[in-house]
């Protein structure tokens, strides 16, 4: 899922979560999200069983979308952080994500943090992109 900060919230910006309640445009308080503590750390974020830990099931993301498990980093252009890439579901995952998996999310948000912040890059929402002129 990637997602963008808008003031406090959160919209989901592009998802694939079959059989999910997450769909693009959705809008849910940052403070009600696993991704609002992602934003504030350096770094990806994970857990495995959010109700097995008791750092993660007194979080309002745990009763407010019931999530089990989660994977997630930051977006971060030139100038600003956009939101997040995560991957998450409503059941616990059986093993611990492994350093590959970790580095693999902060290299494809690092490759959308450039695409945000280049001119014409794809990274923005098409509400705000500019018009890219033709030179020919």
């Amino acid at each position: 899922m990637r997602t963008f900060v808008r003031g406090d919230k959160l919209e989901v910006g592009h998802v694939s979560a079959p059989g999910m309640a997450f769909y693009p445009g959705m809008c849910v308080p940052l403070s009600h999200t696993y991704c609002n503590e992602t934003l504030r750390q350096s770094g990806s974020v994970c857990f495995e069983y959010a109700g097995a830990s008791p750092e993660w099931q007194r979080h309002p993301a745990c009763a407010a979308l019931k999530l089990e498990s989660y994977l997630g980093t930051a977006i971060n252009g030139v100038e600003r952080t956009y939101g997040t890439l995560c991957f998450a579901s409503d059941k616990p995952r059986a093993k611990p994500f492994t350093d590959s998996e970790r580095d693999f999310i902060q290299l494809m948000a690092r490759w959308l943090g450039g695409e945000n912040g280049s001119p014409g890059g794809s990274g923005l929402p098409a509400s705000e992109r500019g018009t890219i002129q033709d030179p020919l």
